[in-house]
């Protein structure tokens, strides 16, 4: 019998046993599927000179809720704009042993980005290395106040204890451009890959998220595991994705099946339609 999706409470031993969990059976995107998607999405995507567009969970659920997005203008790096990049990474240094306690964890990922640029490995304009290198003293403290907090999140999200699998060391969101129309992608956020040691190949992926579980958490977990498939199309797709809404105490457990792959893709669909017919109402006003 195929696993429902299921809402858990937001403990560290419930979600740890949950991400280890063995898998009734392990299924694999569909090659037509991705083939298809990219042909579509590319078919009516709005035009390139308008920029890039970045779907993810939260905006494909504003566009297909008919909710106004938001246009911050220009990327800006900011303290808030670092945690994840700064703090994933030492997360997973604790996690896998490497490191005794986040904030060394923070420092040393801190220390080693402002290393790459003082050697002149990256001086980028517009990249974080280069941001850092020069900012001020306090810049640089409120960045390890950020990135510490989110790596301190991370940590106490999972038991190590009855964590039975490896963390992936990959820290980055998976992120596919769209064959034909590459200024369109498609991003999971994810924060935690977890390898089962009782299924060879078989992961789960934990995605923390904000405010409390609502009507649209299925979809924005649907999304990251679409997105995960497209990126490693030849590995099977992950088991499970485990959001978790701490500060509301539960989390949503969702068997990843090709049905909820191919939903994921119809919603990436719509959402791309829905963007390039709101452009068109726009350029005719």
């Amino acid at each position: 019998m195929a696993e429902r999706p299921l809402v858990i409470a937001a403990s560290p031993s419930a979600i740890s046993r949950v991400l280890s969990g063995a898998s009734h059976s392990v299924a694999h995107l569909d090659p037509g599927l991705r083939r298809a998607l990219a042909t579509r999405v590319a078919g009516v995507a709005p035009a390139r000179s308008l920029g890039f567009i970045r779907l993810d969970g939260y905006v494909i659920t504003k566009v297909l809720n008919g909710s106004a997005l938001r246009t911050d203008g220009p990327f800006h790096w900011t303290p808030r704009a670092t945690r994840r990049i700064i703090g994933g990474p030492a997360a997973q240094l604790v996690l896998s042993g490497v490191s005794p306690e986040p904030l060394s964890a923070v420092r040393g990922e801190i220390s080693r980005l402002l290393n790459q640029a003082e050697s002149r490995q990256e001086l980028r304009s517009g990249s974080l290395a280069r941001w850092l290198y020069e900012a001020p003293e306090s810049l640089r403290v409120a960045v390890t106040a950020e990135a510490l907090t989110y790596a301190s999140e991370v940590i106490a999200s999972v038991d190590l204890g009855l964590l039975d699998g490896t963390i992936d060391p990959s820290v980055n969101d998976p992120q596919w451009a769209v064959p034909g129309a590459p200024w369109i992608s498609l991003r999971g956020r994810r924060d935690l890959d977890v390898v089962s040691a009782l299924v060879p190949g078989q992961r789960s992926i934990l995605a923390l998220r904000t405010g409390t579980l609502g009507l649209w958490a299925a979809r924005d977990l649907g999304i990251v595991a679409l997105s995960a498939a497209l990126c490693r199309p030849d590995q099977p797709l992950p088991a499970r994705i485990v959001g978790l809404w701490g500060a509301s105490g539960r989390a949503l457990v969702l068997p990843v099946t090709p049905a909820i792959i191919k939903q994921a893709a119809r919603e990436v669909l719509s959402c791309v339609e829905a963007l390039n017919h709101r452009i068109s109402r726009a350029e005719a006003a």
